[in-house]
């Protein structure tokens, strides 16, 4: 399959907190997104992994998102190891996307960090024919996203962003995307 835009995080809402009016132009713009959270949150302080399942399915349906995949890493010990960095390459040559949209290098929690350094490596990775991969059994092919850019979710960000998005007309559908989670909010 082959997607405009893959959005990877940390967690469920994540993407939400920081790019979903961004997020929303994109598919108001017929564009196909897909949302792939490293971990499913298991480590938050409310709600159960199963709940933020629900919520985040919700939040995806509001915002006009194809698909979502969860990687099944470690909430809060997201490790940078070769297998992390595999389950990335498998999902870039699954769905193939044109621009990936990852975490920021500095982030406040170390998991969005965690995800930017698996990032980087994987996309770059995902092209090259001597990696191989399966997904389901069968071989990938290589594919390299065209391009990579980093969503900011807290503020104190050690540089300005480089691109500001108007959300004007998707500001509602963010907000209704975040509250879908009401478990953490």
């Amino acid at each position: 399959m082959s997607v405009d835009v893959m959005v990877l995080s940390a967690h469920p809402d994540d993407a939400e907190l920081a790019c979903s009016g961004t997020i929303k132009n994109l598919t108001n713009e017929g564009k196909t997104v897909v949302f792939v959270e490293c971990t499913r949150g298991e480590l938050g302080t409310r709600g159960t992994p199963e709940l933020r399942e629900r919520e985040a399915a919700e939040a995806a349906a509001i915002l006009g998102v194809h698909e979502r995949e969860c990687l099944e890493m470690p909430d809060g010990h997201i490790a940078h190891t070769d297998e992390n960095i595999r389950r990335i390459i498998r999902s870039i040559r699954h769905w193939r996307p044109r621009l990936m949209l990852i975490p920021p290098p500095f982030e406040r929690h170390p998991d969005h960090e965690a995800v930017h350094k698996l990032a980087r490596p994987a996309a770059f990775l995902a092209g090259l024919t001597k990696i191989e991969t399966t997904w389901e059994g069968a071989p990938q092919e290589p594919h390299r996203p065209h391009r990579m850019l980093c969503f900011q979710q807290q503020y104190d960000f050690p540089r300005d962003p480089d691109i500001y998005v108007d959300i004007t007309t998707t500001f509602e559908d963010k907000m209704r995307s975040i509250k879908a989670f009401s478990s953490q909010f």
